[in-house]
């Protein structure tokens, strides 16, 4: 695997710099020589004023306008809808780079299996396909009720499976495959005493293709009595080494395709996302009979920034809904809800009321803390004063957990006139119930990973020595800037940071491997910047001398997380330090990203208002930093 990594790396190095970033642009985007790169309308948004950048010396695009970023692999990515391995293909063919990677993935045995797993998936489609239109059955009659046209039909490739037990498996058979390949795929199933049975009888068939259009799974829709009464409305294929259903969606390989303004709606069922497709709205993917994954919101990260959630109407989909922000917001994506009244679902909604009806339920979707608060409140009675104010400390809640500043004062002003109490007063009274669990928190120590919570402000006294041995000289240390707070809060010190500074001082081995390979710009407050210089001078300061360093200007709290420490010794080696100094790197280029993110937000507003080169400058060096960034953090 190590090898093959490697080889992996060696083809993308190879693609970046050999394809050239203006070049492979020019063919969707008329680029025009701007300064010290070029500039064209960005193809991601609709613009009148040029604000794409190219810059080819750092082989790298920016848009001023939506904020599309990247290199050269992902504008491939986003202009054509492609994976990371496609994109990596398509460029790699345009400059003549062997990039067949995707076999290598698999030993030949394992490849030569998972195209034959395709091949029957393909046939088996087929089959079901054409055993729709040729056979008289009650699939018929279901489509008929469904109002599903022709084109529909075939745009997914709808089929029936016969109401039998064994015609796909002697199909598949009389085509060449054999029953290790059929009992691989999950189609038919083997009786102990040898003999197949068809898993999909009497089953409206949808085929489920992967991003690239390969069918790789099947759900089938009871469209008849079945002979297991317990068998349930809709089946899915089995999960197997090649088809896992959160990692999948249904409809993307469509989807993908139609995708407008980066946005993806999110619905539950297949008849839903059909309906909807049909009815002219195609950016729309459906879980596989499962609740949301995160593997499944990663996916989407691929194509869409914003997520619009359109669940069944009843409590139940309002609970889907409910877990499903939770998932998206960890992929970092925008989150909307749909509000339908007087239908269970959109195929309801759109045939009550019709497409045009829809698309404004659509365009009018809630912000997906409007929706958080609203089923808050449908928790509470908000006749009841006591109830009232529970409300207002639930809903505030969820604002601490999810909202940006910018949200929590939107949402906090709704809160109030939610409940007909002046704002100030709701600010306070969510200010207050945060203030009491963080101190309830403080009081029981309850911080994973944190230790103590309480900071005291500790004086900072002139450069000392002290001596534990008759010559552990600490003069060196230069004088601290406080990092504490006189008043009570949480504690602000990394626990790899407590860790990596204790390993210092128990093991003079690892010190030097830590040395080699870490830097105290990697720390996150001046305590321990300050410490890890100056172990790395002194051999002597060991766990029996902390208490010293509180004459020297280290908070109390510091050297109280410092000295009660806990961690296993006989894990401590190489390998141990070397995955904790990437941690540690990890969470600090993340830290500096969030900054720089920040400060490119504030001047991206700043341009709104008033267009200034000096400031237009200054961005795109913050982009670039940012780009400079993401590389790193990819590459540890």
């Amino acid at each position: 695997m190590g090898d093959l990594m490697r080889e992996f790396n060696d083809v993308i190095e190879e693609v970046k710099f050999k394809a050239d970033i203006v070049d492979v642009v020019s063919d969707y985007v008329r680029l025009k020589p701007s300064g010290s790169g070029y500039v064209g309308l960005c193809p991601f948004h609709s613009e009148k004023t040029p604000s794409f950048h190219v810059n080819q010396e750092k082989q790298i695009y920016k848009c001023f306008g939506c904020g599309a970023a990247g290199d050269v692999l992902n504008f491939i990515m986003n202009i054509e809808n492609l994976e990371f391995i496609d994109a990596l293909e398509n460029i790699g063919k345009r400059y003549g780079i062997n990039v067949d990677i995707l076999q290598k993935n698999f030993n030949k045995d394992d490849y030569e299996k998972y195209q034959r797993y395709l091949e029957i998936y393909r046939e088996a489609a087929k089959f079901y396909y054409i055993n729709l239109r040729h056979t008289d059955n009650p699939a018929i009659q279901y489509i008929e009720k469904r109002e599903l046209k022709e084109e529909t039909l075939k745009n997914f490739g709808i089929g029936y499976s016969p109401n039998s037990w064994s015609t796909t498996y002697e199909y598949l058979k009389n085509n060449g495959f054999s029953d290790e390949d059929i009992e691989v795929s999950g189609i038919c199933k083997k009786t102990q005493k040898g003999n197949f049975y068809d898993v999909f009888r009497g089953r409206l068939m949808f085929p489920i293709f992967d991003y690239r259009g390969r069918v790789i799974a099947f759900g089938g829709r009871q469209v008849e009595d079945s002979d297991d009464k317990k068998s349930p409305k809709y089946l899915n294929s089995p999960e197997t080494r090649f088809f896992n259903k959160r990692n999948n969606l249904y409809g993307l390989n469509l989807a993908r395709k139609n995708i407008n303004k980066r946005t993806l709606i999110l619905v539950e069922g297949y008849m839903d996302l059909i309906s909807m497709y049909q009815a002219g709205f195609k950016n729309v993917v459906a879980t596989l009979g499962t609740a949301l994954t995160q593997n499944q919101a990663s996916l989407i990260n691929n194509y869409a920034d914003t997520v619009i959630i359109c669940y069944d109407s009843d409590q139940a989909g309002k609970n889907a809904a409910r877990r499903a922000i939770d998932i998206l917001f960890r992929a970092n994506l925008s989150i909307k809800v749909m509000h339908m009244t007087d239908a269970k679902d959109p195929d309801e909604y759109i045939k009550k009321f019709g497409s045009e009806r829809f698309e404004r339920l659509i365009k009018e979707a809630d912000h997906y803390l409007k929706f958080i608060i609203d089923i808050c409140s449908e928790q509470y009675d908000l006749s009841n004063d006591d109830e009232k104010i529970q409300f207002i400390r639930k809903a505030g809640d969820e604002l601490s957990n999810y909202a940006s500043p910018a949200e929590k004062e939107i949402y906090t002003n709704y809160i109030a006139k939610y409940t007909g109490i002046e704002t100030n007063t709701v600010e306070l009274e969510i200010t207050r119930s945060k203030e009491k669990n963080e101190n309830y928190l403080s009081l029981n120590n309850t911080e994973i990973g944190r230790g103590s919570n309480f900071v005291n402000r500790a004086s900072i006294k002139k450069n000392r020595r002290f001596n534990s041995k008759g010559n552990a000289s600490i003069s060196s240390i230069s004088r601290i800037s406080s990092d504490a707070s006189p008043v009570l809060k949480k504690s602000s010190f990394s626990p790899i940071d407590i860790e990596i500074l204790r390993i210092m001082m128990d093991d003079e081995n690892m010190k030097s491997e830590i040395a080699l390979n870490s830097s105290d710009a990697y720390f996150g407050s001046n305590y321990s910047k300050n410490l890890y210089n100056f172990l790395l001078n002194d051999k002597n300061l060991g766990i029996n001398s902390i208490d010293k360093l509180g004459e020297e200007g280290y908070s109390e709290a510091f050297l109280r997380e410092l000295k009660s420490f806990e961690f296993n010794k006989n894990r401590v080696n190489e390998s141990y330090v070397l995955s904790l100094l990437s941690k540690q790197k990890e969470s600090y280029i993340r830290s500096e990203i969030n900054k720089y993110s920040n400060l490119q937000s504030e001047l991206e507003d700043s341009l709104k208002v008033k267009k200034d080169k000096g400031v237009e400058d200054r961005l795109m060096e913050i982009v670039f930093k940012i780009i400079e960034l993401n590389k790193e953090l990819k590459k540890i």
